[in-house]
């Protein structure tokens, strides 16, 4: 990208908020100039050149990002790291020399109780790439391992409203082939209703060296949180769950996650690709993920000071109040939304059944499947992924030498 410059009149609002988006940005390793002077602003960026980067080396870039980011975040959560840790965590974190793999059984647990909502932001926090809590629809299951000698906690999986546009997505359920523009608004409106995204889906060790992150995806489809979604928005049934790559086009976590192998489960005759999630295409690579709060505020009292205020999309996205916050107030100060672009990720669509996706587009529901009970995911899983961990001798390894301690987030800050 090309060197921008920008000279303008800048009120003190402006300038606070240019003040801290020059720091974030400068985290991301893009040259960033900011002045003050009494009457205008003075803003020079120039974005950090990857293009000469081989996909190995831009995603170990991005993961060496990433985790900057995520220490940030941890220092801010100091406080409830530290709390969770001395309080109802540690008995929740395998216990070395008390595990049998072998034995693994999952339950999904809808968060209802202040302290399973208090573990599941910790999972948040812990997982690799940090989200903000999120607005609008949103809920979370935790996943035990109940084939222990006593429960054990496995991953979190969180559920938030999906975003309106999403141009791979809106493509590939069909909704902008729809000629009248009102009829594909109508329909698009109704199939966000019975959609979610995924922002959320983070095993906890060592059941991430056993590949319980592909078992987390598929229990995101499960019957007790179909359930859940049905009770709580007007009696919808969840018909897909749309995500994203955390740092680059493609996701192993949702790869391979093949319909067709699940035992006992006459699923999808008609469906021949017959993945769950189906990679669809990519974002356009903006993400605001490394905005700190004071940035995040100081955006917010820019864009309230404003005569034009955000439009609000009813909080059908989990990030989409930090998100237009921050691009209004980058417009009103004259810059372009360009210096949020980092990486492209990739987007992902899953559903049970090809009925699923053509009825998101016609709002009709008929020949859709939205029942996966746990113990048919949990069988599949065992077979197809969890045998191969354990016949894997560099992961039984780390599974074996796994100390619980080893977990706690406080032992991984820098």
């Amino acid at each position: 990208m090309d060197e921008i410059k920008y000279f303008a009149p800048c009120d003190k609002l402006q300038k606070n908020f240019l003040k801290y988006l020059a720091r974030d940005l400068r985290i991301l390793d893009h040259t960033v100039e900011y002045k003050s002077y009494p009457k205008h602003h003075e803003f020079r960026f120039k974005a950090f050149d990857r293009s000469g980067f081989s996909d190995q080396r831009l995603q170990e870039h991005y993961r060496q990002l990433y985790a900057i980011l995520k220490q940030r975040t941890w220092k801010l959560e100091k406080q409830f790291i530290r709390e969770s840790e001395s309080s109802f965590l540690r008995g929740l974190i395998v216990e070395s020399g008390s595990f049998n793999p072998r034995l693994i059984r999952p339950e999904v647990r809808i968060c209802r109780t202040d302290q399973e909502k208090a573990i599941f932001r910790y999972c948040r926090v812990y997982q690799g790439l940090t989200t903000s809590g999120g607005v609008g629809r949103r809920f979370a299951a935790l996943v035990f391992d109940m084939g222990q000698k006593k429960p054990y906690l496995m991953g979190a999986i969180g559920l938030a409203g999906a975003g309106y546009a999403q141009s791979s997505r809106d493509e590939y359920i069909g909704w902008n082939t729809i000629e009248s523009k009102h009829e594909a608004d109508r329909l698009r409106k109704r199939g966000l209703e019975r959609m979610m995204h995924l922002s959320v889906c983070v095993p906890l060790p060592p059941y991430d060296q056993l590949m319980a992150g592909k078992l987390l995806a598929l229990l995101a489809f499960s019957d007790p949180i179909q359930s859940h979604f049905r009770k709580s928005y007007k009696r919808n049934p969840l018909l897909a769950i749309v995500t994203t790559s955390a740092y680059g086009p493609h996701a192993a976590i949702y790869n391979r996650l093949n319909l067709r192998h699940l035992p006992a489960f006459s699923l999808v005759d008609s469906y021949s690709k017959a993945e769950l999630y189906q990679h669809v295409g990519n974002t356009e690579g903006y993400t605001t993920a490394f905005a700190t709060i004071n940035t995040i505020e100081a955006a917010r009292e820019v864009v309230e000071h404003s005569s034009r205020r955000p439009k609000r999309d009813k909080g059908m996205h989990a990030d989409v109040g930090r998100e237009s916050i921050l691009f209004r107030a980058i417009s009103l100060c004259g810059l372009s939304r360009d210096v949020f672009k980092l990486n492209q990720k990739g987007v992902y669509v899953g559903c049970l059944d090809a009925g699923n996706l053509k009825a998101l587009k016609t709002g009709e529901l008929k020949n859709v499947l939205i029942a996966l009970p746990v113990d048919i995911a949990s069988v599949y899983w065992n077979a197809t992924f969890l045998s191969k961990a354990l016949a894997d001798k560099d992961r039984m390894s780390r599974v074996l030498e796994h100390k619980a301690e080893n977990v706690l987030i406080s032992r991984l800050m820098e």
